[in-house]
């Protein structure tokens, strides 16, 4: 060991260097068992605040899974859709299938398209994206002769087995058969409806 005054050499047991006499406790040993800066209970060679990779891939595998399956968040009692648009925010209304098939045809259809507004306004709040408006559904389906309904119908199918996979079910293929060729029969909105019920916040009404 070196005096830190003078350099020369420290005897084994000296307490005083033997050229300039400066006390050998002034000249402390290096302590080489743990780096400068380093926390306690860090190990050697390991960045202050580092995570190992594995942690932090499961962390972000955690973090995908959650946004994923949850399209919507609870948000004072109701369940919302945490996204954007037109139908975020819009409560999931339970309705009764049956007594909405028979006010249909009591009515003639005009219940039907009320109805239909609703449901198309509720799937997409729960699927979480626009891609129509309810309204742009009625005026198009009214405009194209029921064409374009056919079409929203197989969307619609789409839509409700990403809502079946999101709930940890499997998607039903029939729907994307039956859904177009019974676009014009409340048997569709029926279905929907029922998939619309089992995450309905607001409870029995038309």
């Amino acid at each position: 060991m070196k005096c830190n005054n003078c350099g020369a050499e420290f005897p084994d047991n000296g307490q005083f260097c033997p050229k300039c006499g400066t006390p050998r406790s002034n000249n402390p040993q290096p302590d080489f068992g743990q780096q400068p800066n380093q926390q306690p209970g860090q190990q050697q060679g390991q960045q202050p605040n580092q995570q190992q990779p594995n942690q932090q891939q499961f962390n972000q595998q955690q973090n995908y899974q959650q946004n994923y399956q949850q399209g919507y968040q609870q948000q004072g009692g109701n369940y919302q859709y945490a996204g954007s648009g037109a139908g975020v925010g819009t409560a999931i209304t339970e309705r009764n299938i049956g007594l909405c098939i028979l006010l249909s045809i009591i009515t003639c259809g005009i219940y039907w398209l009320i109805w239909l507004y609703k449901v198309a306004q509720e799937l997409n709040a729960l699927y979480g994206k626009e891609d129509e408006t309810p309204a742009m559904v009625l005026v198009y389906s009214i405009f194209s002769c029921g064409i374009y309904l056919i079409f929203w119908a197989y969307k619609s199918s789409e839509k409700v087995n990403e809502i079946r996979v999101r709930r940890g079910e499997a998607k039903n293929d029939l729907f994307c058969l039956l859904f177009p060729i019974f676009a014009f029969s409340p048997a569709v909105l029926g279905l929907i409806q029922d998939e619309l019920n089992k995450n309905a916040t607001v409870k029995a009404s038309l």
